[in-house]
């Protein structure tokens, strides 16, 4: 039997045994359309609806690259795949596999799904979410990687060699690439993974599938058939109450759950406790599975405390056969919640967005009482599909149904425009580039220096594979970025003539239709005012920096290339360099340094910033703070901790406005080491939100700790490790 058919079979035993495991006996059509694939070592872009079974394609790859490797090689050392760009290297204790989540949550929904329902495969699964749990030797042993995007880019930069042994990254929720706070990290990320891994990413909702996976160099899978086909309804009116009770005693009647979801964590409470007797009423007279004793019970044996504000209630809803849901919760909390719901001991969750990207709790209906958030933004359309997604339970219904109440015509008209096509489609965001600025471009630079110590050829090379590259060489038509990239990074010393590589940049713009309609020059600076087509734009030139308010690239926009091509060379020059020339900046500032063999490294400072993972003008006001503030002012723990708090950015504005509130409750907690659940008690705070705030104080303090040291100061390093310890020993056992 050649290897090849040795491999065959092996597949085929292994796919009959976990569909076995997973109870499967039907394929879904995205399941069928992927099973060829999953053999093959092309990445893949997979998108299809929530619940259309995408997950088992990626554990199938994961378990087949993991248990034929080790198969192969008789449960020992395993071997890397031929990437073009990836070390060979046989020394790892093992092959690996990586799977990326957005939330903690899911992180550890997924790793609990590897170690109980693949059970007899006695995987080695890591669970990595902060440095509480970081432990190389785990990490370098296991065989799969659970973890989120930004704790993945770290343990990458702690561990670089890691990559040398990884085959395939499994990326779940990858329309995030299009987050605002989240899609640079992911980019770099993904950037940096692109060609030395197998790619493996999966989505429900996402506008340009075709370009994410031109972009990767991947087969594009896409389905829009969901298992249960999905039924909405827009109702218009001023006092919704009597139709939401109407929806929830057909749903407890027919023995099916349902999820509501409000636009802020007050209306979920409220809309929580306002229902409660009600949905107790029917619960009573009709739910075959609804037993309050027994929820009693599972509450009790899980100890969850009574005493704190979220979780009193979550007692006195949950025996009523409801409960809500929302990030405010502590992980046992939401945990409780979520295994009730799906022992269908509760029959309607209030909850909001956070758990349209959460774990997945199916029920027959969803309402959607706001379709705009607690600061009246839109909900993003990819959100509201994934929310409306959960309606339909697989081997329960014949279908599902979706909600959604508005006051008047006019806001019913415009949530129909916004959500749906005019061949009334589903409309989803187009996901794009987060690189936007020259800031997060230089911080996306630094990242690759940072953990690949490139030459200048190979940074232009990783960067011409980045996602932000590929979306502008689209708008050039094909032409290629490298004298884009060789002007803004190397600048003076890129060895191609500087007139060369700008004039090359007029491919990049269409100036045809731009044309200056007034020069006004002041004291000290210029303002240029364009006509472009329809639009008035106006630019900026004080000091030779250069500030433009269109909304085209902030990086490197049309306007500015006009008014510097319309300078002479010299000065063209001068201005050019002051602006745009990133690695000449970064060097002259100390961030990076040439090595031999011509190989870009980060300095002690530019690792310090990428290790923060902060924007340079954040670095330098944190580096400012800590010589001229804080060394001054000679803290002690109490107020160096006030102080961190303030610096620290708030965790949301919805929440809290200003992590001020919290001064109190953590000084208690931390340098008073009074009882956490008292204090919850005392100041009325959910534990979720606490928790969450301190552990984001301790990562930061302890990215604190090599700055300090770094710039010589040396009591304040002492101090920040004293606050750092406080805090780890606060959080984690006196809970």
């Amino acid at each position: 039997m050649t290897l090849l058919q040795q491999e065959e079979d092996f597949f085929s035993s292994l796919i009959k045994a976990i569909l076995k495991l997973k109870q499967i006996t039907t394929l879904t059509d995205i399941q069928k359309k992927a099973f060829k694939e999953i053999e093959s070592e092309a990445n893949l872009v997979i998108v299809a609806p929530s619940g259309a079974g995408k997950s088992l394609i990626a554990e199938l790859i994961v378990l087949r690259s993991t248990l034929y490797e080790r198969k192969k090689d008789g449960g020992g050392n395993s071997t890397t795949r031929d990437y073009p760009n990836k070390k060979q290297n046989n020394e790892s204790p093992s092959q690996k596999s990586i799977f990326l989540v957005p939330l903690r949550a899911l992180a550890e929904e997924k790793t609990k799904d590897f170690l109980t329902t693949y059970k007899p495969f006695k995987l080695k699964v890591h669970l990595s979410m902060s440095d509480v749990d970081f432990n190389e030797e785990e990490i370098l042993n296991s065989e799969i990687i659970i973890s989120t995007y930004e704790r993945f880019k770290v343990i990458l930069n702690r561990i670089p060699q890691l990559l040398d042994f990884v085959e395939n990254v499994v990326v779940d929720e990858f329309h995030l690439l299009g987050n605002k706070s989240r899609g640079e990290t992911l980019e770099t990320l993904l950037t940096h993974l692109v060609g030395k891994v197998r790619l493996v990413l999966l989505s429900a909702t996402i506008a340009n599938p075709a370009e994410i996976a031109s972009w990767l160099h991947a087969k594009l899978l896409l389905s829009e058939k969901r298992l249960v086909p999905l039924e909405y309804t827009i109702i218009t009116t001023l006092t919704p109450e009597n139709e939401i009770k109407k929806i929830i005693r057909e749903n407890v009647r027919a023995q099916a759950q349902m999820l509501i979801f409000s636009g802020t964590r007050k209306k979920a409470e409220e809309n929580a406790k306002e229902y409660a007797d009600f949905i107790a009423r029917q619960c009573y007279q009709f739910s075959k599975t609804f037993d309050r004793t027994e929820i009693q019970d599972y509450l009790e044996r899980l100890a969850l405390p009574k005493e704190t504000p979220g979780n009193a209630l979550i007692y006195e809803l949950a025996q009523k056969g409801t409960a809500f849901h929302h990030a405010g919760l502590s992980r046992e909390a939401k945990k409780a919640i979520e295994d009730l719901f799906k022992r269908k001991k509760i029959q309607v969750l209030f909850c909001t967005e956070t758990l349209g990207a959460g774990v997945n709790l199916p029920a027959r209906e969803v309402i959607i009482l706001d379709t705009r958030r607690w600061n009246n933004e839109w909900l993003s359309r990819n959100i509201f599909h994934q929310i409306a997604g959960r309606a339909g339970r697989p081997g329960y219904d014949d279908y599902g149904k979706c909600t959604i109440f508005t006051s008047d015509q006019r806001e019913k008209n415009a949530i129909i425009k916004r959500f749906w096509t005019r061949e009334n489609k589903l409309k989803f965001d187009v996901v794009k580039s987060q690189i936007t600025t020259l800031t997060t471009l230089e911080k996306m630079v630094i990242g690759v220096i940072y953990t690949s110590k490139p030459t200048f050829k190979e940074l232009i090379e990783i960067l011409g594979r980045s996602y932000f590259n590929f979306r502008e060489e689209n708008e050039r038509k094909g032409k290629s970025g490298r004298a884009f990239f060789e002007l803004l990074l190397r600048g003076k010393t890129t060895p191609e003539p500087f007139e060369e590589l700008f004039q090359n940049l007029e491919r990049k713009f269409q100036l045809e239709n731009l044309q200056i309609v007034d020069q006004f020059e002041g004291e000290n600076f210029q303002r240029i005012t364009f006509r472009d087509g329809q639009e008035i734009v106006m630019l900026f030139l004080k000091g030779g920096i250069i500030n433009c308010n269109c909304n085209g690239s902030k990086i490197l926009c049309k306007h500015a290339f006009l008014v510097m091509q319309k300078m002479p060379r010299e000065l063209r020059k001068k201005i050019f360099y002051k602006n745009y020339a990133i690695l000449d900046r970064l060097v002259a500032e100390g961030y990076l340094k040439e090595i031999p063999g011509k190989r870009l490294t980060t300095t002690t400072k530019g690792t310090i910033m990428a290790e923060l993972n902060v924007s340079k003008e954040r670095f330098e006001m944190l580096r400012d703070w800590l010589i001229y503030t804080l060394q001054r002012k000679k803290p002690t723990i109490t107020s160096l901790l006030i102080e961190c708090l303030k610096k620290q950015p708030n965790l949301e504005e919805e929440i809290f406005g200003d992590n001020r509130e919290f001064l109190q409750p953590i000084y208690e907690h931390i340098i008073l080491r009074r009882d956490f659940k008292a204090i919850l008690r005392k100041n009325e705070l959910f534990e979720g939100d606490l928790f969450r705030v301190e552990m984001r104080l301790r990562e930061f303090i302890a990215g604190l700790i090599p700055l300090a040291e770094f710039l010589g100061l040396l009591s304040l390093k002492e101090r920040f490790e004293q606050l750092a310890f406080l805090l780890t020993d606060a959080i984690f056992n006196n809970q």
